[in-house]
């Protein structure tokens, strides 16, 4: 017999009142978790849980609350974090984080999803740490709470940690992105950055697929602009390493990318200065500002073949040697392949070179130190430097530096005028002229070499209130100079005087001269040199006797003899210019003397042979001493006592 079919309205009942039992757990445990999640993200229990070690490492919000479990939202958030290198503030304006709350249990946070935006990331590497780089601290960037140097710092707090750490995973990183603040140099803009990070607490950090686009964003160097309207286009990979086994720019090893780059450079001069104590000539310079655009890729820290810089449209200048030239012009850097030849049509310092930078200047005028106007004008100036490979995480490659001054126009030998020591009655008071040159510079030796031709026509100048006129030729060569010790060897350098007049003389008197040997050391040492030439006759000197003894009328013939040799050692320092051994001779002429110019004086002993009649004087600015019995020993004798 069959038993009869249950009720249908009873079963549908207990599936029913199933659902909403189970409806009710769900709902009471979601009661439960708003509850528990909110209360604790409201109260000081889970900040206390997170900031054990508020010196090292703080967590904060203004606002943090939760709805669906593992996500939270938070206003305010901010991640403090300060350890032996560095002290760094990551803040987000609002964020949500997706957290894999089981995870949690095995010593691992891991946060599926970020979101969030006005994200700012601060980072200054601690003064302690670095005491040679001499960075003013109002231009770090501020992180509230945490003094720069710390006292006490947190290493001294806390014992190392022994076992192993917790492990942090961000995956599904995007947020918004308005500051970039590293150190003096600070990029603000509206962003977007997207990507994972993974970090093993002393153990190891890897970061994938991370993107950052900015657009209109500006770039400032200790508080000052250099960089604006740019657009950027940034992605990076960071492999597996261990941070505590590669520090400093070790750590770029392990980095690859690429970068475009589009925008305004309008200080070029602070956006290329190099940190204290960073290899590289410190007498060379680049400024000005123009359109920037960069394409460059990195792989493991080493800058990728293909990579280019062009600054176009650009008011450029290079500062070299305590001289500045300034001009439209262009400047283009590019790494190719060592093998590779030509720069797509562009001119290039060395085929062979894989790092290659080109800056040309148009038209350009140079200034002296201090100098309110220019000295020179011209077309055509470039610098260029050639080096190996750029590799981001060692020293900077080895360069070689090259300036090519083409002929260009002297507007005012005035100018030069500062040149001169300043007691020694010699100015420079007009005249024009060409002038061209060059230099080359090894950061490898910390050495170059330099050569610069000037003529100068109707060159004016005086010997106090003596005017003086003439042609002039210097074919400057310096075979060695040392920046850095501010030294410069002038061995072989020439000077060509002609149609040279002093006040109602017949214009005619002439002079080469030579540099066999000597030096600049501008750290105080001053000139120091030994010349040798011709010249046409003694006028100069004998001139310098001024008042003449009345027993010497054979002293007019000292100005017939011609064609003369003349030898001596130059000195100039201390606003003061001395000549040593000065030899005039030529058959039966010979003029020994010593002279000094300082304070607008002239002290001076001189010795004159003529066949077989000799005579000496003694000059103190106006005063003349003479001897004429014993004037050889006697000249010997005073030579020796003039400073």
């Amino acid at each position: 017999m069959r038993e009869p079919a249950p009720d249908r309205p009873s079963r549908k009942r207990r599936v029913l009142r199933a659902v909403a039992v189970a409806l009710a757990i769900v709902a009471g445990a979601e009661v439960l978790y708003l509850a528990a999640g909110n209360l604790l993200l409201s109260t000081p229990l889970v900040p206390a849980l997170l900031n054990r070690k508020p010196e090292k490492r703080l967590v904060t919000w203004k606002r943090a609350w939760t709805v669906v479990p593992g996500r939270i939202h938070a206003d305010g958030l901010a991640l403090r974090v300060q350890n032996r290198p560095a002290q760094w503030l990551l803040s987000f304006d609002r964020a949500t984080l997706d957290v894999d709350v089981p995870a949690l249990a095995t010593r691992r946070f891991h946060v599926v999803a970020l979101r969030g935006d006005g994200v700012s990331l601060r980072l200054r590497r601690r003064l302690d740490t670095r005491p040679e780089a001499r960075l003013d601290p109002e231009l770090l960037p501020p992180i509230p709470g945490l003094d720069d140097p710390p006292e006490p710092p947190p290493e001294a707090l806390y014992d190392r940690p022994e076992g192993p750490g917790w492990r942090v995973d961000l995956d599904g990183v995007a947020v918004g992105v308005r500051e970039v603040w590293i150190d003096h140099r600070r990029l603000r803009g509206e962003g977007r950055l997207t990507g994972s990070l993974s970090i093993r607490a002393r153990s190891s950090v890897a970061m994938e697929d991370a993107r950052l686009r900015l657009a209109a964003a500006t770039l400032e160097v200790a508080g000052r602009p250099v960089a604006e309207g740019l657009d950027a286009d940034l992605s990076a990979r960071f492999d597996e390493f261990d941070p505590t086994a590669h520090r400093g720019r070790a750590k770029v090893r392990f980095l690859s990318g690429s970068l475009t780059l589009r925008g305004r450079v309008v200080d070029l001069g602070r956006l290329t200065a190099r940190p204290r104590g960073e290899a590289g000539p410190r007498w060379l310079a680049l400024g000005g500002k123009g359109a920037l655009a960069l394409r460059a890729g990195l792989d493991r820290g080493v800058v990728d073949p293909g990579s280019r810089l062009r600054i176009a449209d650009a008011r450029l200048s290079v500062d070299a040697l305590g001289h500045r030239a300034e001009g439209r012009g262009r400047l283009i850097a590019s790494v190719r392949e060592a093998a590779d030849g030509g720069d797509d049509g562009e001119e290039s310092p060395d085929a062979g070179a894989p790092v290659r930078v080109l800056a040309r200047l148009d038209g350009f005028s140079v200034r002296a130190p201090g100098g309110d106007s220019p000295h020179l004008r011209g077309s055509g100036l470039a610098l260029a430097i050639r080096s190996g490979p750029l590799d981001l995480a060692g020293p900077p490659p080895a360069a070689e530096i090259r300036i090519a001054l083409p002929e260009s126009e002297i507007t005012d030998l005035a100018r030069y005028d500062a040149y001169l020591p300043a007691g020694s009655g010699l100015a420079l008071t007009g005249g024009e002229g060409r002038v061209r040159g060059g230099l080359t510079y090894s950061t490898a030796e910390g050495t170059g070499s330099a050569v610069l031709d000037l003529a100068i026509d109707a060159a004016a100048g005086r010997y106090r209130d003596l005017p003086l006129s003439g042609d002039l030729l210097l074919a400057l060569r310096v075979p060695r100079f040392e920046p850095n010790s501010r030294l410069y060897d002038l061995a072989g350098t020439r000077l060509e005087l002609s149609a040279v007049r002093a006040g109602d003389g017949d214009g005619g008197w002439w002079g080469r001269f030579r540099v066999p040997d000597g030096g600049l050391d501008l750290g105080g040492g001053g000139l120091a040199a030994t010349f040798a030439g011709r010249a046409r006759d003694s006028g100069p000197v004998v001139a310098l006797f001024a008042a003449r003894h009345p027993a010497l009328g054979w002293f007019e013939e000292l100005l017939t003899v011609e064609d003369l040799e003349v030898s001596g050692r130059l000195r100039a320092a201390d606003e003061a210019l001395a000549i040593e051994d000065l030899s005039i001779a030529n058959g039966k002429l010979a003029i020994r003397g010593r002279l000094r110019l300082a304070e607008g004086n002239h002290r001076g002993v001189y010795f004159a042979r003529l066949g077989s009649l000799t005579a000496a004087v003694a000059a103190d600015g106006e005063e003349r001493e003479w001897k004429l019995r014993g004037a050889e020993e006697w000249f010997e004798q005073r030579a020796r006592e003039l400073p």
